[in-house]
């Protein structure tokens, strides 16, 4: 149903982990079909370690994507590693052959080539806590019809949680002087 209110959007990331099937086969081949049609993102995550050595990350691990028919759909990784005092500055650009979620977004959405020559890129923040340089919807909101359908027209758009309760998505940023960012 979401989807569907997002067709006019030019590609639609969702910031939700989908690495179990769903109770019911339906649910994941319901959201497979809509995306089939659509410029859709699936998070992918790393399960592994790191260890840095002269600046440079050095991962050994797996990547692990949406199962069942959610495979299908492309994915970018979620994977950060924040630097030594807790701060979150970059990310990597790629493990192995998965793009950052945000480069794959961006390519799907027309914006960005990889492969960059860094194997790490900072991440450039903008806004603050609780500020975003973009609109930020209710869920809810979107799927009754109270923000325009048309309003997502050609746009980028990412789905995910910002609520205070989902507290594993929060990180230490720059720009956080006071608590922490989403995503």
């Amino acid at each position: 149903d979401l989807l569907e209110r997002l067709d006019s959007a030019a590609v639609v990331g969702f910031d939700i982990i989908f690495n179990e099937p769903a109770p019911w086969f339906a649910e994941d081949w319901a959201l497979y079909v809509a995306s089939r049609e659509r410029n859709v993102v699936l998070p992918a995550v790393f399960e592994g370690g790191v260890t840095r050595h002269f600046g440079e990350s050095v991962w050994t691990g797996k990547i692990t994507g949406p199962a069942g028919p959610l495979a299908r759909i492309p994915t970018g990784h979620i994977t950060v590693l924040p630097d030594s005092d807790g701060i979150l500055r970059r990310i990597p650009v790629e493990l192995g052959e998965t793009p950052a979620f945000a480069l794959r977004v961006a390519q799907l959405f027309g914006k960005e080539e990889l492969p960059f020559e860094e194997s790490e890129i900072l991440i450039n923040y903008r806004g603050g806590p609780g500020r975003y340089p973009w609109p930020v919807y209710s869920y809810i909101d979107v799927l009754e019809g109270q923000i325009p359908a048309d309003f997502f027209r050609g746009r980028a758009v990412i789905v995910g949680a910002t609520a205070r309760g989902s507290a594993y998505d929060l990180h230490l940023t720059p720009i956080t002087s006071v608590g922490a960012m989403p995503g």
